[in-house]
């Protein structure tokens, strides 16, 4: 079934757009925010463009994951309407350990602009340098190099005409990639303003070091501090508890509301409403023997709900 905003249905949806050139891991990451981690081990490369639906709280989206092979570039150009007009945001993806083609993505890159240009359309592009866990880890001098560069042409290329994000993403982290893709959520839905006050008084209610509302795709929704020790904690924790619950679940035969666990002298979390139709999650950390345990299922259970209200969905 085609999807388009010209269909009464979808007229409402935001339409994003993952493009970058064959292999740069647009599928990965498109897979990661559109279903889970857990669908990885399925992808394939992408025919021509894959458009599909997704929710973001109680919103939807309109993906189109687009191929990057040499002969689908020459399509989408042929007929730009069809795939670039009427685009909320763009991401743009970037293999930096594929430094022989930087510049055939930059190129690729330009050509988008030029057609954003001509529908007069103003989508914000967040560029992903992709497969990075080299430069997050070990501070590799090539790929930093690579991806030094790319930013270089592309701010070039732009001249501020665009509204321009780099963020730096590996799938050996899914976290980089769910937490720069709340960025591009925040841009179009921003909610901060609107769960940001339950958040921190939670905190505060519970005395913990930091409170994170994060949807089912992980992608964090709000939080009420950042620091890179507490971004530290998250990455290593988020996804490991999702997956933990994930698995107790089934074990369990149904969704649970709250796993928790104890780990170098730190509390770690997650609490949802199970009976919820849209999964909203609380990750609570804080320090072992400071949080106040007793009272964490009543405290989050009324976060919840205010969230719930404060958002408008069930």
């Amino acid at each position: 079934m085609a999807i388009s905003k010209d269909d009464e249905k979808f007229k409402n949806a935001k339409k994003l757009i993952f493009a970058g050139l064959d292999n740069s891991g647009k599928t990965s990451i498109n897979t990661v925010v559109s279903e889970n981690a857990a669908s990885l081990g399925l992808i394939k490369p992408t025919y021509l463009v894959k458009r599909s639906m997704f929710q973001y709280l109680d919103y939807d989206f309109i993906s189109c994951d687009m191929g990057g092979q040499k002969k689908y570039l020459i399509s989408y150009f042929k007929e730009p309407g069809k795939y670039f007009d009427a685009v909320d945001a763009c991401i743009f993806v970037i293999d930096v350990q594929d430094g022989d083609r930087i510049q055939q993505a930059v190129n690729y890159f330009r050509d988008i602009l030029v057609q954003f240009t001509t529908f007069k359309i103003q989508p914000r592009i967040f560029v992903f340098f992709h497969k990075a866990e080299r430069i997050l880890y070990n501070g590799n001098t090539d790929d930093t190099e690579n991806m030094n560069e790319a930013k270089r042409i592309i701010n070039d290329i732009n001249a501020d005409r665009f509204a321009l994000e780099f963020h730096v993403t590996t799938i050996v982290d899914v976290w980089s990639i769910t937490k720069a893709f709340a960025m591009i959520m925040n841009y179009l839905y921003p909610v901060d303003g609107l769960v940001g006050g339950t958040i921190k008084n939670l905190v505060t209610a519970v005395n913990a070091m930091i409170s994170v509302l994060i949807d089912d795709h992980m992608i964090p929704v709000a939080q009420n501090m950042h620091t890179k020790q507490t971004d530290e904690l998250i990455s290593a924790s988020a996804p490991n508890m999702f997956t933990l619950k994930q698995s107790m679940d089934r074990v369990k035969k149904k969704p649970s509301k709250m796993v928790t666990f104890v780990w170098e002298g730190y509390n770690f979390v997650l609490a949802t409403l199970p009976e919820a139709q849209v999964h909203l999650h609380l990750l609570l950390i804080g320090a072992h023997g400071s949080m106040k345990i007793d009272t964490i299922e009543k405290e989050t259970t009324s976060a919840l709900q205010e969230i719930y209200a404060a958002l408008k969905i069930e």
